[in-house]
C-alpha cells in the first residue's frame, strides 16, 4: 500500500507550510537542510530507481526531477520518468553506459551540455549508488518505525516545503553550470585523480546518516506497508483530526486493497494498455512488413531481428498459427479489420490447403520448402491442430464454406487421433516405451474445442471437454505443490527426470485456459485450482529471485533439468504468464495478480521488447542478456506476442472501463 498516496487521497493539504509540519518534520527526526538532501537524492530520480523501494512504482509517482532534456521550456518535471536501456550488451553496467554515451551533446540526460562523458558517468552511477545506500541503511530502519502520516503529507506538498525549488535550482545549475557546482562550491573537471579525490568527498556529503535519514523518511511513501503491521494513522488535515485505527487483519487487509487498487488501477493500468497497444501495433506491422511471400504464397517465418530472411523454409506451426493471427485480428481489434489483412490471411490459409496435409490421412507436414514440398513429419498432432485452428478462424472471418470443412474435418481426425492414444501418428510401438499422458495433449484439446465453438456456437464436444479437463487436472501432482508435464495415463507420477519436469510457462498457459473455461461455465473450484496450482504455483518456482524472468525447464526436486537450455528465459512463457495473471485480476479484482502482472510487465519490456525494430527477441541467458536476436525461428513466428498483446489489451480496455 503507497502509504503517502493514501494519506493524499484523504487529505487537503494547505498551500503554505503549517506549524504542523514543522513540528512534524522535528519530530521525525529530519535535518534543517532536509529540502537539499531530499532534492539531491531525488533530482535524478527514474523509475527503476524507485523500484528499489517500490516494486509497482510507476511514473505516476509525483516527485519532482531535472528534465532528462533540458532543451525543453520545462526543465524539472513532476514525476521521475523511466530510464530504459538496451539490451545489446552482456550486463547492465554496460548497457547504462550505452544509455548514457548515446546522449553526450544533445542534452538528453538531464545534464546540460557541460557535462564530460566521464562526469556524466560519475554522476549516474553515483545516483544508483546512493540510492542502494538509503535502501541498505536508513530505509530499512524506517520501515520498522514508519513517520506519521503528516511527515508524509507535508513531504508531498513540494512547493511548500521547499524540495522542488532545491531541484529546480539543480536543474538551472545544470543548464549554465560552468564549471559545475556542489554544495555552492565549484568543483573542478573531472580530469584527473586529484579532481575525482574534490568529486569524491564532496559527493560523500550525502551519505551521512542525516542525509539517507531525510531521504528515506520521504522515499517511505512510496512503500508497501508490510502485512506485519497493525495500525495506521489517519491526519484529516482538512478538519484538522487525527485518529488513529487500530486495524485487526481483515481490515488491514481490506485497507491494502483499497489503497493499493487506487494507486495501480487508476496509475499503471493505463500506461499497461498505452504500451501494449503500441507494441501490438509495431509488432503485427513488423511480420506484415517483412514476411510476407508473394512469389510463392505464405510466410517466411525465418526473420532477422531487423526483419531480413535467413532461411526460406517454411515451419507450418508457424504458417498456420500466422494466418489464425490476422485472422483473429481482423475479426476482433476494430483497428485491424483492413481488407488487406484479412486477404494475406486467405493466402496464407490456401497456401496451407495446397501444400501441407497428405489428402488420404490428413497428416500435416511440420516443415515445407518455399513453394510447399514436404521435408518433414511429425508424429504428433499439432501441425494438424494449429490448421484447424487457422482454417476455422478464416472461415469465421470469410464465412466460405470450404474452410469451415476442413477445420470441421480435420477436428474429427484430431478427435480419432487422441480417443486411440495416438494410434494412426505414424509412432512405432516399442516394447521399452511406457505410455505418457503429456499436458499438452490436454491443454491443446481445450484450445481447439474453444476455438470450433467460436467458429460455430451449436458445435458441441461436452465428452471432450471433460476428458481434457480430467486429464489436465491429474498433472497436479504432489499435494498441489507442483504441475508435472508428464505422468502415467491413470495419472500417477513417472519416474526420472521426464517424471520430474515442469515447465512454468506451460502450465501457466494451460492455467489460463482451464480458467477461461471455469469463467464461462461459472465452474468456482476450478476457478480456483486454475488460479492457484496452475498459474500462481508455477509462477512462485519459475521465477529467478537472483536475475528475474521465468526458468524454461525445472526438476520438481531440484536436480538439474537434462535440457540444456533449461535456465534460459523464452519469450512465449512471459506472454502467457501476462495474459493469465491479467485474467485472474479481472476474474477475482485480486490486487495480488495485478501486482504479479505488473512485475512481468516489467521484466519483459526491458528484457525482450525491440522497440526500435519491432516484435521481441525470444530467448535470453539466465542474466536476461539476450542470447539469439531473431525475431523468426523454427519454433518463434507470428503468435504468442501478437496474441498475449491482443488479448491483454483487450482485458485492459474493459478494466479501464469500469474505472470510469
Amino acid at each position: 500500500m503507497l502509504l503517502l498516496a493514501f494519506v493524499a487521497s484523504l487529505t487537503v493539504v494547505t498551500a503554505e507550510p503549517s506549524q504542523a509540519c514543522k513540528e512534524a518534520f522535528f519530530k521525525s527526526g529530519l535535518s534543517r537542510n532536509y529540502n537539499e538532501t531530499i532534492a539531491h537524492a531525488i533530482h535524478s530520480m527514474t523509475v527503476e530507481g524507485l523500484r528499489m523501494f517500490d516494486p509497482s512504482a510507476s511514473e505516476q509517482n509525483k516527485i519532482p526531477t531535472v528534465n532528462q532534456d533540458l532543451s525543453q521550456e520545462q526543465k524539472v518535471l513532476g514525476f521521475a520518468p523511466h530510464f530504459h536501456t538496451a539490451t545489446d550488451f552482456a550486463t547492465s553496467t554496460m548497457n547504462i553506459i550505452d544509455k548514457i554515451l548515446s546522449t553526450v551533446g544533445n542534452s538528453k540526460d538531464g545534464l546540460g551540455e557541460h557535462w564530460s562523458s566521464v562526469e556524466r558517468i560519475a554522476h549516474m552511477f553515483h545516483m544508483w549508488d546512493l540510492w542502494q545506500k538509503i535502501y541498505e541503511t536508513s530505509w530499512q530502519e524506517i520501515l520498522g518505525n514508519p513517520p506519521e502520516a503528516t511527515t508524509c503529507v507535508c513531504l508531498r506538498d513540494t512547493r511548500a516545503n521547499g524540495i522542488k525549488a532545491a531541484v529546480e535550482w539543480v536543474a538551472k545549475h545544470y543548464e549554465t553550470g560552468t564549471p559545475i557546482t556542489l554544495l555552492n562550491r565549484p568543483i573542478p573537471k573531472l580530469t584527473d585523480a586529484h579532481a575525482w579525490s574534490v568529486w569524491k568527498q564532496r559527493l560523500l556529503h550525502y551519505y551521512t546518516p542525516a542525509a539517507l535519514h531525510d531521504a528515506a523518511v520521504y522515499l517511505v511513501g512510496f512503500e508497501p506497508i508490510h502485512d506485519g503491521s497493525r495500525t495506521f494513522v489517519l491526519s484529516l488535515f482538512s478538519t484538522q483530526i487525527s485518529t488513529r485505527l487500530s486495524l485487526s487483519t481483515g481490515d488491514f487487509l481490506y485497507l491494502d486493497k483499497l489503497v493499493t487498487d487506487k494507486t495501480m488501477a487508476q496509475s499503471r493500468l493505463q500506461e499497461f494498455y498505452d504500451r501494449i497497444r503500441r507494441d501490438l501495433d509495431r509488432s503485427v506491422g513488423f511480420w506484415r512488413q517483412y514476411s510476407r511471400d508473394g512469389e510463392c504464397g505464405g510466410f517466411f517465418n525465418c526473420l532477422s531481428k531487423d526483419g531480413k530472411v535467413y532461411d526460406e523454409i517454411k515451419h507450418v506451426w508457424l504458417q498456420a498459427r500466422q494466418v489464425w493471427m490476422y485472422a483473429r485480428l481482423y475479426n476482433e481489434v476494430e483497428r485491424f479489420k483492413d481488407e488487406d489483412l484479412l486477404k494475406e490471411a486467405i493466402r496464407g490459409a490456401d497456401f496451407l490447403m495446397q501444400n501441407v496435409k497428405d489428402p488420404t490421412t490428413y497428416k500435416c507436414s511440420l516443415v515445407v520448402t518455399r513453394d510447399g514440398k514436404p521435408i518433414k513429419i511429425q508424429r504428433t498432432l499439432f501441425s494438424e491442430c494449429f490448421y484447424l485452428m487457422a482454417m476455422s478462424e478464416v472461415a469465421r472471418a470469410t464465412g466460405v464454406e470450404k474452410y469451415k470443412k476442413e477445420a470441421l474435418v480435420m477436428m474429427d481426425k484430431i478427435v480419432g487421433w487422441i480417443q486411440a492414444h495416438g494410434e494412426g501418428l505414424g509412432r512405432p510401438k516399442l516394447p521399452g516405451d511406457k505410455p505418457v499422458s503429456s499436458l499438452a495433449i490436454p491443454m491443446m484439446t481445450l484450445c481447439i474445442i474453444d476455438q470450433m465453438k467460436t467458429m460455430d456456437s451449436s458445435l458441441c464436444y461436452d465428452d471432450l471437454t471433460q476428458w481434457a479437463l480430467q486429464d489436465a487436472l491429474k498433472h497436479v501432482q504432489r499435494n498441489g505443490t507442483v504441475i508435472l508435464e508428464n505422468t502415467t495415463n491413470d495419472g500417477r507420477e513417472m519416474a526420472g527426470s521426464n517424471g520430474r519436469l515442469m515447465l512454468p510457462g506451460h502450465s501457466i498457459e494451460a492455467g489460463w485456459f482451464l480458467l477461461r473455461h471455469a469463467m464461462r461455465t461459472g465452474d468456482q473450484q476450478l476457478k480456483q485450482t486454475a488460479i492457484s496450482s496452475f498459474i500462481e504455483r508455477p509462477f512462485e518456482y519459475g521465477w529467478d529471485q537472483e536475475h528475474g524472468g521465468l526458468y524454461y525447464f525445472l526438476d520438481a526436486d531440484g536436480w538439474s533439468p537434462v535440457q540444456l537450455e533449461w535456465d534460459m528465459k523464452l519469450w512465449w512463457a512471459h506472454n502467457e504468464a501476462l495474459i493469465a495473471f491479467l485474467m485472474a485480476y479481472k476474474e477475482t479484482g485480486d490486487l495480488r495478480h495485478l501486482k504479479k502482472f505488473a512485475q512481468i510487465f516489467d521484466y519483459s519490456y526491458s528484457h525482450f521488447v525491440d522497440e526500435e525494430n519491432g516484435e521481441w527477441f525470444g530467448y535470453l541467458r539466465k542474466d536476461g542478456s539476450v542470447s539469439l536476436d531473431f525475431k523468426g525461428g523454427p519454433w518463434k513466428g507470428c503468435f504468442h506476442v501478437p496474441r498475449c498483446l491482443m488479448m491483454c489489451e483487450q482485458m485492459l480496455k474493459e478494466l479501464l472501463e469500469k474505472k470510469k
